[in-house]
């Protein structure tokens, strides 16, 4: 009697069990469906922010220092964006120098 109970047990078990992942499909096939439309922006969304997040922090980070810069040695904003240009230029020409002579 006490194995056959637990027998039953275990079967009603499995069947709930079975039943959860069955409504679980269900609702995911549903939902699967009700989405379909955004799924595509989603995706690309998802692919973009993935690969333009470390560019943007990267940007962000020196565009703050860039400023905190310009606070501590109390330069005016329009100075310093003026003389913006000519600091990139003057960064890349020594970068490609370095390069040369390496």
């Amino acid at each position: 009697k006490q194995g056959q109970e637990k027998a039953v047990r275990q079967a009603f078990y499995n069947t709930a069990a079975i039943i959860f992942i069955i409504l679980t499909s269900g609702i995911a096939v549903v939902l699967y469906f009700v989405l379909e439309i955004f799924l595509r922006p989603l995706l690309w969304a998802v692919l973009s922010g993935t690969a333009l997040y470390p560019i943007k922090f990267q940007l962000t980070t020196a565009t703050r220092e860039w400023l905190i810069k310009q606070r501590d040695t109390e330069t005016p904003l329009i100075v310093a964006c003026t003389m913006l240009p000519i600091q990139a230029t003057n960064f890349i020409s020594e970068f490609i120098f370095s390069q040369f002579m390496k």
